[in-house]
């Protein structure tokens, strides 16, 4: 079954984007007496600046399957004056983590995200035509650190997307993050430095070859420092709902072929990034037995937050799966105590946001996977506790950030 077979028939082809207002809720069911009069009129008015955002899109986000090519937009030169950016969301993230972000756009163009544009999907992708040689200069620079640097790749766009692929700009970063290890260790040190990657890459980004070298093949010289965590988001079986909601990502099995790959070659990959959680679909226990039968062994748990103009596109979406699952959205982020978060976001209430976790937890528990965690934020705001190491932040799933911590997991194997 190739990729456009494996994700289906895409929903936005029968279907477009409504005004969210108080006759739509109800047509669905909803008590609309039961929401705060301010909170039902930010949907309105955040439904109304989705539908026009998407209205300049045609009515849709742009449609490129994985397969297919992306255009390209003018690059542009970073200021070597400028440092790389100290990853932190909240209090609790560690302060040696880096975050490596060599383009400006991404081409996944997932309707919950709010790393690259507010509700306006991505038709190019914009390229630091001078990142890899800045990027190496920065790791020069920072190697007078005795206690090294995690260098986070990427939180705001997708390094390995077919595009970032396909253009050297991945196989680019890579390279020079091998370099520069074994540089280091050519002159009797060890390299304290290590690589974490988040991806929704799949095994054929991985493979791909630039100058006759894959992106596998120079990560494999450095497998004491490099981690990499597969992204998934459980969506149920609907192919065709996770295509209209991430409309430019790998299918499930394309990622845990890339995770297959990866333990092939000793590279840890045993983590697994399940966020955004949609709850609807939170608790499909085959979800999670897939990871387990794929070695995973630590995930990271992050229930949906996100914009309100989001999530009235988001809910919609579900809405032409599932109504009642429409209607389940909207109860949850209108009647609980939801409130946005850093300004722009939305969350479930505490209340609900234990209840969830909760469950979750008890569920990964039963299917065997050794480690689940949150963000040490979220264990503060709701009380739980996560069977999570110390050491670790929580949100990433990661192992303790150092060469030795990343061996040492590595013969588990």
């Amino acid at each position: 079954m190739d990729y456009k077979e494996a994700m289906g028939e895409n929903l936005w082809i029968d279907h477009s984007l409504q005004l969210v207002n108080a006759k739509y809720l109800s047509d669905l069911g909803i008590e609309v007496n039961n929401i705060k009069p301010s909170l039902l009129n930010t949907l309105t008015q955040a439904s109304q600046t989705a539908i026009h955002s998407y209205r300049e899109m045609g009515g849709k986000p742009p449609s490129i399957d994985a397969d297919e090519q992306l255009p390209l937009a003018p690059s542009i030169t970073i200021s070597t004056d400028v440092s790389l950016s100290k990853h932190g969301n909240t209090p609790f993230c560690a302060g040696n983590i880096r975050e490596v972000i060599p383009v400006n756009g991404c081409q996944i163009n997932c309707l919950y995200c709010l790393a690259v544009s507010q509700n306006r999907p991505q038709t190019e992708v914009q390229y630091y035509d001078n990142y890899s040689t800045w990027f190496k200069k920065q790791l020069v620079i920072n190697s007078t650190d005795e206690t090294g640097f995690m260098y986070y790749v990427s939180p705001k766009t997708e390094i390995m997307s077919p595009e970032t692929v396909r253009n050297g700009v991945a196989h680019g970063i890579f390279s020079v993050f091998r370099d520069h290890v074994l540089s280091t260790e050519a002159t009797g040190k060890r390299c304290k430095d290590t690589m974490f990657v988040v991806t929704k890459a799949g095994v054929q980004e991985l493979l791909s070859e630039l100058n006759g070298e894959s992106i596998l093949d120079i990560i494999t010289a450095i497998p004491d420092n490099i981690q990499i965590n597969t992204s998934l988001t459980p969506l149920g079986n609907n192919p065709s709902l996770r295509k209209a909601i991430e409309p430019g990502a790998r299918s499930i099995e394309d990622r845990l072929k890339f995770v297959d790959a990866l333990q092939a070659k000793n590279i840890l990959s045993t983590g697994a990034l399940v966020e955004p959680i949609i709850f609807p679909y939170a608790f499909d226990i085959s979800f999670y037995q897939q990871l387990k039968q794929h070695g995973i062994k630590r995930v990271a748990l992050d229930l949906l937050t996100t914009s309100m103009e989001n999530l009235a596109v988001i809910n919609q979406v579900i809405g032409w799966d599932s109504k009642k699952a429409e209607k389940q959205m909207w109860e949850a982020y209108l009647f609980t105590d939801a409130s946005p978060k850093n300004g722009m976001r939305f969350s479930v209430g505490i209340e609900m946001q234990k209840m969830l976790y909760q469950k979750l937890n008890q569920l990964i528990k039963e299917v065997g996977i050794d480690h689940a965690a949150t963000c040490k934020f979220v264990e503060m705001n709701t009380g739980l506790r996560f069977v999570t190491n110390e050491e670790d932040c929580g949100c990433m799933a990661h192992i303790s950030p150092n060469p030795k911590s990343i061996s040492i997991e590595r013969s588990k194997f």
